[in-house]
């Protein structure tokens, strides 16, 4: 259950019942599978919806995973209703001790509040590598493609390409550095780049006391 009352005298809330089921057959295959429904206010609007999600796991080998995941949801708030739904298929190597290689293809559909329709595939892969126990470099690259749908108007492609190189750096248990520039390719809006910038510390990691102190900033040059 959660609740968010806003200063502007709004409220939302949403009540959450769910079930969950989890399989492991043997070593290499599993499953797991949960559904639920939420229920409560958006902004003082009603709202209902049904999330779903249900994955097969195979782990052929300690350094080889793959996963296979169905997930959506259908929501109606204040009368409108929007819905998604999407496949993925997820592997992950390691290819030596602080090397990971993954890798990513799915497709998914989309329902939006004015009723157009999106239809979406997306390939991706990406390594982390961890030079040092300190240190973590993340590399993704992302081509996705979609076609989108809308009554009295003409289908829509949009495409968009992007490439991230992070590095998170953790010298002290209580203190934790972070950066990341992406860069976009896209063919429905200007190129961009986002740059992310965080930092936090932790004085008491590991203590009955917790005090953290962060800062995170983002910045797009369009």
């Amino acid at each position: 259950y959660s609740l968010v009352t806003s200063t502007r005298g709004t409220t939302s809330w949403t009540l959450s019942n769910g079930l969950s089921a989890q399989r492991q057959f043997n070593p290499v295959w599993g499953i797991s599978a949960r559904v639920a429904r939420e229920d409560g206010l958006d902004s003082d609007r009603n709202r209902t919806a049904y999330v779903y999600s249900a994955a097969v796991t195979a782990n052929s080998l300690e350094t080889l995973r793959h996963s296979l995941v169905l997930s959506g949801y259908w929501d109606e708030t204040g009368g409108i209703t929007t819905e998604n739904r999407g496949v993925n298929f997820n592997t992950t190597a390691l290819v030596y001790d602080g090397v990971d290689l993954n890798f990513i293809a799915g497709t998914s559909y989309s329902q939006t509040a004015d009723g157009s329709t999106n239809k979406a595939f997306l390939v991706g892969a990406g390594a982390t590598l961890i030079p040092h126990r300190t240190v973590t470099i993340t590399l993704r690259y992302n081509d996705r493609d979609a076609t989108i749908f809308a009554d009295g108007a003409p289908d829509r492609e949009d495409r968009t390409r992007d490439f991230e190189a992070s590095i998170a750096y953790n010298p002290v248990p209580a203190v934790y550095l972070y950066g990341s520039q992406r860069k976009e390719e896209r063919t429905s809006q200007l190129d961009r780049t986002v740059d992310t910038f965080a930092c936090s510390w932790s004085p008491f990691p590991g203590g009955a006391l917790q005090v953290s102190v962060s800062y995170n900033e983002i910045m797009y040059s369009d």
